[in-house]
């Protein structure tokens, strides 16, 4: 978590820190804190153009919301 944190700290631009701390988050139980990082994540890979990383991170908000 400490260097997902430091990584957004650093560019926070940086989908796959969202992501991966979202699903950190989803793995501690924190439903809401693990939909707010994957819904940046989500529109950070879409804003860069990356559709598979954008759609894996809609499936996993799918299976929270």
């Amino acid at each position: 978590m400490a260097d997902y944190n430091r990584a957004i700290a650093i560019d926070s631009n940086h989908a796959n820190a969202y992501y991966n701390r979202g699903l950190v988050w989803r793995k501690l139980g924190n439903k809401q804190k693990a939909i707010e990082d994957l819904k940046i994540a989500a529109e950070l890979y879409k804003k860069q153009d990356n559709m598979a990383r954008y759609q894996q991170a809609m499936k996993d908000l799918a299976q929270l919301e």
